[in-house]
């Protein structure tokens, strides 16, 4: 870590004493608007995904389903939002060619409305980190999705000291003080529940059991789209027809938090369009984290601004082939059978200094290059094939996705009290 982070880092953590008496104050004033609230609403469920900046991800799907099962109509549904004015309060849910919800309304994340709905919900489904000041009401139930397989090391696991705003002290209790919050914790495998378990020191807490291993609610759309689904998206950024697409998604990195416009993206795109072009586009979708924009308009249609794409559901079912570094998008991708390319352009420093991995990535059944003449090497000379290697990968990672988790998951977590 550079001087410079450091010093960054001890900014931070000064802001962040100053900041926890602030969190104590709004802990307090949640625990006062608590004692005066009426009981808990079994049939009232809250919903969030990536801190209120999303419609996505598992707490997208469970909702779905929940829409689409009639056993559920008596539920009534909130949504939090950051920008609750671009998420209409009734959704117009094109994909599965539904009607609105009229039982769904819509709040702004991290005000005194949303803590409000949080003190009465019956259900808190959520795939992110939760607030210091939330509280376990009795009677509430409290779902962690989480957002993905990890193969960058998480929490309680992390011993690489790279983040710009926590040491690793500080990053193990933040996970281990969450855990004890939760009723449920979804896991799509083995390898996921014990990393999970590692992470979050669920073991410690003698909480292994909320453990919910019934495959990734989020997958069902990767095994139940159509035809239409892809013509849809496809429309949407403009792809033409006799174009193979590919989906670029880099991570982010933990010794950039502190500026989260977009990094140095290690790609020179004009050289990739003189010699990819004729074939491909490309889509390019950032993690959640970062923030900026690129301007692609020179790229005339070979690069695809896809940052703002809500589901990255949409962006898979429409890519031949996915680059990606560390993230854990391949995982999910993977159920579809296609090819994966690892551009590891900083493997050693990301491995040793910045986050750290739970396995080697070089036993992945992907091609793993380090520089833009491999890429573009291993683009135009790929002979993909869905052997042994990648069966075994999706036996391990993805062994309950059928197109069924969500309505499995419900069925453990949505019961008559």
């Amino acid at each position: 870590m550079t001087n410079e982070q450091a010093t960054r880092r001890r900014e931070h953590y000064e802001s962040f004493k100053a900041n926890s008496v602030l969190w104590q104050t709004a802990k307090r004033v949640y625990h006062s608007v608590l004692d005066k609230t009426n009981k808990v609403d079994d049939k009232l469920i809250l919903f969030s995904s990536y801190f209120g900046g999303k419609y996505a991800c598992n707490p997208r799907a469970l909702y779905e389903q929940m829409l689409r099962d009639p056993k559920y109509n008596d539920y009534r549904f909130v949504w939090a939002f950051k920008k609750p004015a671009t998420h209409p309060e009734r959704y117009r849910l094109h994909r599965l060619s539904l009607p609105d919800s009229k039982r769904t309304k819509t709040v702004k994340y991290n005000t005194i409305k949303h803590r409000r709905v949080m003190m009465k919900a019956g259900y808190i489904i959520t795939n992110s980190i939760t607030p210091d000041y939330m509280v376990h009401q009795d009677g509430q139930v409290i779902v962690q999705t989480w957002h993905g397989t990890p193969l960058k090391r998480l929490g309680c696991d992390i011993d690489v000291d790279g983040n710009e705003n926590m040491t690793i002290e500080q990053i193990h209790e933040r996970y281990m003080s969450r855990a004890r919050k939760y009723d449920y914790f979804l896991s799509p495998s083995d390898f996921y529940t014990e990393k999970l378990t590692s992470a979050f020191a669920l073991d410690k807490a003698g909480v292994e059991d909320i453990i919910l291993q019934k495959g990734y609610p989020r997958n069902d759309f990767l095994l139940n789209y159509t035809d239409e689904d892809v013509k849809r998206v496809k429309a949407k950024y403009g792809i033409p027809e006799d174009k193979k697409v590919i989906l670029y998604a880099p991570t982010f990195r933990d010794n950039h938090l502190n500026n989260r416009d977009m990094p140095q993206i290690p790609l020179d795109f004009d050289r990739l369009k003189a010699e990819l072009g004729d074939e491909y586009v490309i889509l390019f979708r950032t993690h959640y984290l970062v923030r900026g924009e690129v301007d692609f308009s020179a790229m005339d249609g070979f690069v695809l601004d896809a940052i703002a794409e809500e589901d990255i559901n949409d962006l898979y079912i429409v890519s031949d082939l996915l680059i990606t570094d560390y993230s854990s998008v391949f995982f999910d991708f993977a159920n579809l059978k296609r090819p994966v390319i690892l551009f590891t352009f900083d493997l050693d420093e990301y491995a040793d200094e910045i986050r750290g991995f739970y396995f080697d990535i070089r036993t992945l059944p992907f091609p793993i290059v380090m520089n833009q003449d491999e890429l573009v090497d291993a683009v135009k000379n790929m002979d993909f094939h869905y052997d042994d290697a990648y069966k075994a990968f999706n036996e391990k990672f993805n062994p309950l996705e059928d197109g069924n988790s969500s309505a499995r998951v419900l069925e453990e977590i949505i019961r008559e009290k």
